[in-house]
C-alpha cells in the first residue's frame, strides 16, 4: 500500500488493510498470500461498515503479492453487493495473472455495480474520484 500516508481512517485486520483516504476513496489492501473466502468477504463488510458516513463510497482494491480467491468467495461476490455501502470498484491488477483473474470475475459474474480493472493506481483513483459523494 503506497498511499497509507492519506487514510484518515484506518482498520487493520490478519488478512487485510482498509481506510478511507483523504480524497474519499476506500482502499483496502490484501496481504500477500492471502485467499479471499466467503468469510473473509464477510470481514471485508463489517469493516466497510465500520467506515461508512452516510453516502456509499467507491473502493480501490488492492491485492498482495500472491493472493487468490475461492470459487465460492467468486460466486458470492455478486450476491452480497447489496450489503454493502460500496457505490463502485476499481481492482488494481499490476500483472497479467490478477488482470486474468479480475477479468475472469467482470466477464462471468458480472457485478452490478461499476467495476473496472486497471495496471495503474493513479488511473484507478481517477475514475473512483469520480463517484466521490
Amino acid at each position: 500500500m503506497n498511499d497509507s500516508h492519506r487514510l484518515i481512517k484506518r482498520i487493520e485486520h490478519d488478512s487485510f488493510i482498509v481506510g478511507k483516504r483523504d480524497d474519499g476513496v476506500i482502499h483496502l489492501f490484501l496481504k500477500d498470500g492471502v485467499e479471499i473466502t466467503v468469510e473473509l468477504q464477510q470481514d471485508f463488510v463489517k469493516a466497510y461498515q465500520n467506515l461508512y458516513e452516510g453516502a456509499d463510497f467507491p473502493v480501490l482494491y488492492e491485492p498482495g503479492e500472491g493472493c487468490g480467491i475461492t470459487k465460492e468467495a467468486r460466486e458470492n461476490a455478486i450476491r452480497m453487493e447489496h450489503l454493502t455501502p460500496v457505490c463502485a470498484t476499481a481492482v488494481l491488477a499490476p500483472n497479467t495473472v490478477y488482470q486474468l483473474i479480475a477479468n475472469f470475475y467482470l466477464k462471468f459474474n458480472k457485478p452490478k455495480l461499476p467495476y473496472r480493472v486497471y495496471k495503474d493506481s493513479e488511473e484507478a483513483l481517477e475514475w473512483l474520484r469520480t463517484f466521490v459523494k
